[in-house]
């Protein structure tokens, strides 16, 4: 789980466990061969460009709930619905109801990103090099959270879509409806006010759906969020009937099919835990001329409410150019 000069890849990590890789020192640290380093002087400024918190637009459309000093998880009751009864005068009356909330217990997991850069790199590049890393690092630690909080859409209990349907305007429409009527078979309970509401997929999908739709170049109003600097470029360019649309590229197709699950939820139906901040630890080792830096962050993605989220299950092949 060691990232080598220019590549990065974000890991989870049990707290307390030692991670050994193929190819490391009697220290534990891993280093690539003289051959790679001509290609990271070439290289490592074109992949270096994202920041963390760019590449993670699903962290900016979930509930958020911050970890506090002295706590070990995180419980969150969920309380029932309460029912009004008719009263007749002179007739007492003796319905009553009993508050008994549901919880969901959350506790923090840890990833982890480390990287080694040589001192040949440093000497021999003209860019801040331990700058670069920083950024390659922030891109891998971003990547990983945004597909931790995407692993959350299959397993959603209202499965919308399936394998071999496009994302139509029909078909939007109709996870519109379950997300703003919920199921009238049922208990006909939508997921939640329409400014709450999100519909997300990979851009391949959303592409679809762009050209079905019958207004093109239409001016939408841009989406009221506290952190639109950050999501701004995933956000589709349209709304229907009130919620916007969103493109993760993040998103991976089923194996073997060309079909991937996006999810239509509202903010309070998914959420993430956060404890501390992305935080660098700077070390030296002198057995590999190197200074080798980790970043770790502690987290969790979980499903805050079934009621309130469905996984949209659409094809994603790529678009066509040249029809």
């Amino acid at each position: 789980g060691e990232l080598n000069l220019m590549v990065g890849v974000a890991f989870s990590v049990d707290e307390g466990a030692t991670n050994v890789t193929a190819g490391t020192t009697s220290s534990g640290e891993s280093f690539g061969a003289d051959a790679n380093l001509t290609q990271g002087q070439n290289t490592i400024i074109a992949r270096g460009r994202k920041t963390e918190a760019n590449t993670r637009p699903m962290w900016g459309l979930m509930e958020k709930f911050q970890h506090t000093q002295g706590s070990k998880t995180l419980s969150i009751p969920k309380w029932g619905e309460s029912v009004a009864y008719d009263v007749t005068a002179g007739i007492e009356f003796t319905k009553a109801e009993q508050l008994n909330p549901s919880f969901t217990n959350v506790s923090l997991k840890r990833i982890y990103t480390r990287v080694i850069v040589l001192d040949d790199l440093q000497d021999q590049y003209s860019e801040d090099t331990l700058r670069v890393a920083g950024e390659l690092a922030g891109e891998a630690m971003g990547t990983k959270e945004d597909k931790d909080a995407i692993a959350l859409f299959s397993p959603l209990a209202t499965a919308l879509g399936a394998d071999n349907k496009s994302l139509s305007l029909a078909n939007a429409n109709g996870c519109l409806g379950r997300a703003n009527a919920g199921d009238v078979d049922a208990d006909g309970r939508r997921f939640g006010d329409k400014a709450g509401l999100a519909f997300v997929h990979h851009d391949n999908a959303i592409g679809y759906l762009r050209n079905s739709l019958t207004i093109t170049g239409a001016t939408y109003p841009i989406p009221s969020l506290k952190n639109w600097d950050v999501i701004k470029d995933y956000w589709a360019g349209f709304q229907i009937s009130g919620v916007n649309f969103w493109g993760d590229n993040n998103i991976l197709k089923v194996a073997a099919v060309d079909s991937g699950y996006g999810a239509i939820f509202h903010r309070k139906g998914l959420a993430i835990y956060r404890g501390m901040s992305v935080k660098p630890e700077k070390e030296r080792n002198t057995a590999l001329f190197a200074d080798v830096v980790t970043w770790s962050e502690r987290y969790q993605a979980f499903t805050l409410d079934t009621t309130r989220a469905a996984s949209a299950r659409y094809e994603m092949v790529n678009m066509t150019h040249d029809a």
